[in-house]
């Protein structure tokens, strides 16, 4: 497995590196024995297989698929799972402690509070939560370094709240790395002191580890870490100190070899001196440039690795800028497609348009000539209005006139009907009288001759006819 700078993988990335990791595991391990332990997102497994020299039972989870292949081929002790921590696949309360190392700040802020869910979830009630993160403070602001796999990192007093929220008793320690001498037997590789720490404990240091519990119970981390190898291998991350120092030594044993020289050749012990001492000077007066040159060549070293960051962050900007332009390109060139496709949708719309254009040229022709006919039937029709206007002139003239003789008509009417009244009338009084003749012939004497009946015959008959009219 590669080291990319997110993850330690031993060997790889720098001794300093590797002693802060496993100095972690080394401490707390002891106050894991006996107990079922989680390390969750433990990496290449080193820091579980330590864990596992102490603890009854040892899993491991880490989200990294290539960094658990590579935990189950180099460790045999723990178990290793593939999985995320703020959705881990064990059941509640499985696990006696749960380990955490340099995890929080490479996830952002709503899976850190997923990720304390799951490990109250999984860690029995009483158990123990051993956590560490950077030190903000120092790690980032002090050093003005800015790493690339961290989102979300804290100052101690925010990192401690928010684990209070959870825990109510936390602990805090404070990791720092510092240089130190060592006096091994040749055959040792590696010593361990285990014990407390003369010196300083505030919140100076680099890292910050915290255990955390529901109980009252107190724990000791404080210790030291020593690791001893070849002094030429140790220096290889920086600038070649060692080879310089050889250099130097060369140089001083070339003088010296010249100074004993001269002690030789001179025959007085107080000349071969003086120049031996004034020779010495000399050497002292350049040992001291040599010590300022490599002091100056610390400070541009430093400004190198300054350089270098910065140099690395402008990279990754380039390399997004880059990015974003690739895709700015890919959108621009699907929008030319899009454009191209639709300048031809317009090219034959503009053709349908022309043609429509000539359609309806040759439409308005012929409504002009519809109009003319329009405007030439209109006027027929004026006409035709106007000598209708003047036959109904005539005829209101003609209807007045037949409604004058209507009147007069009704008039004669009128009069008609009182003389067909007044002849009923009369015929009624006739027949009244005819009645009454009748009547008095009934009562004439047989005796009457046939002459006066035959007169009153013929009157009647002469009556009875007009009054049928």
């Amino acid at each position: 497995m590669e080291f990319t700078g997110e993850r330690l993988v031993p060997g790889k990335g720098g001794n300093e590196l590797q002693v802060e990791h496993e100095h972690r595991y080394h401490v707390v391990a002891p106050l894991l024995s006996g107990m079922n332990v989680l390390d969750a997102a433990c990496g290449a497994g080193y820091g579980s297989e330590i864990i596992a020299r102490y603890a009854k039972s040892t899993t491991g989870v880490d989200l990294s698929a290539d960094a658990i292949k590579y935990a189950k081929k180099h460790y045999k002790t723990p178990k290793f799972v593939e999985a995320s921590v703020d959705s881990m696949p064990f059941k509640d309360d499985e696990f006696d402690a749960v380990v955490s190392f340099e995890t929080i700040e490479h996830i952002d802020e709503a899976t850190q509070h997923r990720f304390l869910d799951e490990v109250a979830r999984v860690m029995k009630t009483g158990g123990l939560f051993i956590i560490s993160t950077v030190n903000k403070a120092v790690y980032t602001d002090k050093q003005n370094h800015s790493n690339e796999y961290h989102i979300k990192e804290y100052y101690l007093p925010e990192f401690k709240k928010l684990l209070e929220k959870r825990f109510k008793n936390v602990e805090f320690f404070i990791q720092s790395f510092g240089v130190y001498s060592s006096i091994l037997n040749e055959e040792s590789r590696e010593a361990k002191i285990l014990g407390e720490i003369t010196g300083s404990s505030d919140s100076n240091g680099m890292y910050v580890i915290a255990v955390c519990t529901n109980g009252k119970d107190e724990h000791n981390l404080s210790s030291m870490l020593y690791y001893c190898q070849d002094y030429e291998t140790y220096f290889t991350d920086g600038v070649m100190w060692k080879q310089r120092y050889s250099e130097l030594n060369k140089e001083l044993e070339e003088r010296t070899q010249w100074a004993l020289r001269l002690d030789k050749e001179n025959t007085s012990y107080e000349v071969k001196l003086s120049e031996w001492v004034s020779k010495n000077n000399v050497i002292d007066q350049q040992n001291n440039e040599l010590t300022q040159q490599a002091n100056m060549l610390i400070q541009q070293n430093n400004d190198l690795i300054q350089h270098n960051g910065d140099l690395m962050q402008d990279n990754k900007n380039l390399t997004q800028q880059n990015s974003d332009l690739t895709q700015n390109n890919s959108n621009l060139t699907q929008h030319c497609a899009s454009l191209v496709s639709r300048n031809n949708e317009l090219a034959q719309h503009n053709e349908e348009l022309a043609q429509n254009c000539e359609d309806m040229l040759n439409q308005n022709k012929e409504l002009s000539q519809l109009n003319e006919e329009i405007e030439q039937h209109c006027e027929e029709e004026k006409n035709k209005n106007s000598e209708l206007t003047r036959q109904k002139s005539d005829l209101e003239q003609h209807c007045e006139r037949i409604e004058n003789h209507n009147r007069v008509q009704e008039q004669k009417n009128n009069e008609l009907t009182q003389t067909v009244e007044l002849i009923t009338s009369q015929n009624a009084e006739l027949s009244q009288t005819v009645d009454n003749l009748t009547h008095q012939i009934a009562e004439i004497n047989n005796s009457t001759t046939w002459k006066i009946g035959h007169r009153i015959n013929r009157i009647f008959r002469f009556f009875i006819p007009y009054r049928g009219k």
